[in-house]
């Protein structure tokens, strides 16, 4: 299995401005709460990471893994991102290393979908993505997004912006189809 991964998605960081990706159905796991570095998956073989905009992401290791601030992901281009943010509050876990990756991420202006594509897949293989949305300041409400990969949607990952601390992070799996490439879509909603 290749090991593709994204880190630091705070306010967001994956995005197309469209309701539908493009590219193979992603079969999404549950989201779980950040909680320590085995949260980062380190089987299969190294493909690719993006922990936007945070350039000293490969100084940070986690679980084995070398994140790259700049991205190593081929053809990489995503839409709607604003900015870069280094403020996030840490998660608080065990691993200073996990914690500093996750307070830099990349974000949106407004509530509309983001997205990010890459490609250089080999067609037939199996690919794991595994995305991570923490903001643990306190916004005085509920926030969370969906992601889509081609017409399969994951459920709700939550950010933690309600003051009580950990994101979440989601793994999702596909066959990379005959393109090689993929597109995963964030889907953002309002404070509740």
């Amino acid at each position: 299995m290749k090991s593709f991964s994204l880190a630091g998605l705070t306010g967001f960081v994956i995005g197309l401005v469209a309701t539908a990706a493009s590219g193979a159905n992603i079969t999404w796991k549950t989201p779980g709460t950040i909680g320590g570095p085995s949260d980062v998956n380190n089987s299969g073989v190294y493909f690719g990471s993006w922990a936007p905009g945070d350039a000293n992401a490969q100084f940070c290791p986690v679980n084995g893994v070398n994140f790259n601030g700049w991205n190593d992901l081929p053809g990489l281009s995503y839409t709607n991102i604003a900015n870069y943010y280094g403020g996030f509050s840490s998660p608080g876990t065990s691993n200073v290393n996990y914690n500093v990756l996750l307070e830099t991420a990349a974000y949106a202006s407004n509530t509309n979908s983001m997205a990010i594509s890459w490609n250089g897949m080999t067609p037939g293989n199996t690919y794991l993505v595994e995305i991570w949305i923490h903001d643990g300041r306190n916004l005085g409400g509920t926030r969370w997004a969906r992601f889509t990969g081609g017409t399969s949607t994951s459920g709700n990952v939550y950010y933690g912006s309600d003051g009580s601390g950990r994101g979440q992070f989601i793994v999702g799996t596909f066959v990379a189809d005959s393109s090689g490439a993929q597109t995963v879509v964030l889907a953002l909603t309002q404070l509740l």
